[in-house]
């Protein structure tokens, strides 16, 4: 960065001095965080390992034979990389000049179509380079910017130098606290119908499914990769042989902020339970470190993500029959209730040397097509989305409440879930059915065969998105400039953010 910074000044320091002879130089970067995003959504799939087999020099053995899909590799042998990733890099050194048109755009029509099939290319798709960073917004699409999501994935991938898999991630541990948007194999093991450790789950994820409930990635998953952690967080119930200073995803499907929700299904692990074990895996890292002061301070530079809530409403409050909550509560107070029982928890975070925090909204949970199904709708159930804004409203509350209050030591965001998360202009062709055959709990049928093309499906089953839609939600949440998605910075900020080490 410090020579790069030093390139650019000489070019401003030429362009100065020879300006009277028709001079011109130009600077190209090649470190921008656009080109990590656009990396994680161009297709290529192994950021970290060389398509070839290689030697001692890092150059590739003689004869041997690579990889055959090298259009998903990154690098070429250890140090360089491959024809896929330069043409990445050549068509946007050429031409990347107005992508602030779109990238800056504080108008939002939806999620970007990165994911449609139209041959015609816009060339305000371009981006503005700047030294450092260059902040990704994906708004203002119309049907007529729509590209192909691999012509647009070629503007949004280069710097090869920047990619995290060779170095150190931008903070040194992530902790993840949810429900089934998160959960990456916790509840595998649990007596419970909330789990999908079984196909078609994880149809697009390497090796056997996984526990998550999608077929790829789940947000967080991607997030970790844009923050540079070279493998995915481990699940709280797999913990064994894990680097626990890297972090632990301790999200659990069905669960919520109330003890009770989602437990007609079975077994679950509240947030509050959630916390108990991360108090659990603070004291395994104070021993590690040499003592509880030494793991506060490491634990004052991590991200804690919390993304739950939305079992306190679909598998609690719209379930009267099953909960008495919708009858005992209004949906304003009982949003209140549940901000409430949430603030306490994060307290209890905070007192264990927790200073970053990300906080989700909720999604909105009367489109998914469970919920049309189930209220006979032919679109989204108004009441069930109003009451996540009701939500929402008072969770971006909190994070101002919570930044006020611990302004000398901390930060949180909120990130808005909801913001502009369907429509049909999209390059998302399907936005209220399944991808898999789903079964009466909403779930896909064990075994059955989804849809082929998934990256047009915003749901995967009746109530969780595909990788494709979780794509579009991590990245935006990693850089955007609007602070109608990110309030009141994006993630990439909060990683910037340095607040003062303390003591508990």
């Amino acid at each position: 960065m410090l020579f790069n910074e030093k390139v650019k000044a000489v070019v401003d320091r030429f362009n100065t001095k020879f300006s009277a002879d028709s001079s011109k130089f130009i600077f190209i970067i090649i470190e921008d965080a656009i080109y990590m995003v656009l990396l994680l959504i161009s297709g290529f799939r192994v950021l970290n390992a060389p398509c070839c087999p290689s030697g001692e020099n890092g150059q590739c053995v003689e004869d041997k034979t690579a990889c055959q899909n090298r259009k998903e590799y990154v690098f070429s042998d250890e140090f360089h990389p491959t024809e896929a990733a330069n043409q990445i890099i050549a068509i946007t050194s050429y031409n990347a000049s107005n992508i602030n048109h779109l990238l800056h755009s504080t108008e939002f029509t939806g999620i970007p179509a990165i994911y449609t099939h139209s041959s015609s290319f816009s060339t305000s798709i371009t981006c503005s380079l700047s030294p450092t960073s260059c902040t990704i917004n994906f708004f203002n699409l119309t049907r007529d910017m729509q590209t192909s999501w691999l012509v647009l994935s070629v503007f949004l991938l280069a710097a090869i130098n920047c990619m995290h898999g060779h170095g150190e991630p931008q903070v040194p541990c992530l902790f993840i606290f949810g429900d089934s948007q998160s959960d990456s194999g916790n509840n595998n093991d649990l007596p419970t119908s909330a789990k999908s450790n079984y196909k078609p789950y994880g149809i697009d994820f390497p090796e056997v499914p996984s526990g998550r409930f999608t077929n790829g990635r789940t947000a967080i998953d991607i997030t970790s990769q844009l923050l540079g952690f070279e493998k995915f967080i481990p699940p709280y119930a797999n913990i064994g042989g894990s680097d626990i200073l890297k972090g632990v995803n301790y999200a659990s499907g069905a669960a919520g902020i109330r003890i009770e929700t989602g437990t007609h299904m079975g077994v679950d692990i509240s947030l509050g339970l959630q916390l108990a074990n991360h108090e659990r895996i603070v004291s395994e890292i104070a021993i590690k470190l040499g003592g509880y002061e030494k793991a506060v301070k490491y634990l004052n530079k991590c991200l804690y993500y919390v993304n739950i809530g939305n079992n306190d409403y679909i598998n609690n409050y719209f379930l009267p029959n099953l909960y008495p909550t919708s009858r005992i509560y209004s949906r304003e107070r009982y949003a209140q209730v549940l901000i409430d029982q949430l603030s306490l928890h994060i307290q209890g975070l905070h007192d264990v040397g927790a200073r970053k925090y990300i906080m989700v909204g909720a999604g909105l949970i009367g489109c998914t097509p469970n919920a049309i199904f189930t209220h006979n709708e032919s679109s989204c159930v108004e009441e069930m989305n109003v009451a996540a804004f009701i939500f929402n409203d008072k969770l971006k509350a909190l994070v101002d409440q919570f930044n006020t209050r611990f302004s000398s030591d901390s930060q949180f965001i909120f990130i808005n879930s909801t913001f502009g998360a369907l429509d049909s202009s999209l390059g998302f062709k399907v936005l209220d059915a399944p991808c898999c055959p789903s079964e009466r709990n909403g779930q896909c049928v064990p075994n059955e065969v989804p849809c082929q093309n998934r990256k047009e499906y915003v749901f995967w089953d009746e109530f969780h998105t595909t990788e494709a839609a979780n794509m579009i939600v991590a990245i935006t949440s990693y850089n955007a400039s609007n602070e109608a998605f990110t309030y009141p910075m994006d993630i990439q900020h909060l990683v910037d953010h340095s607040p003062l080490i303390s003591s508990i």
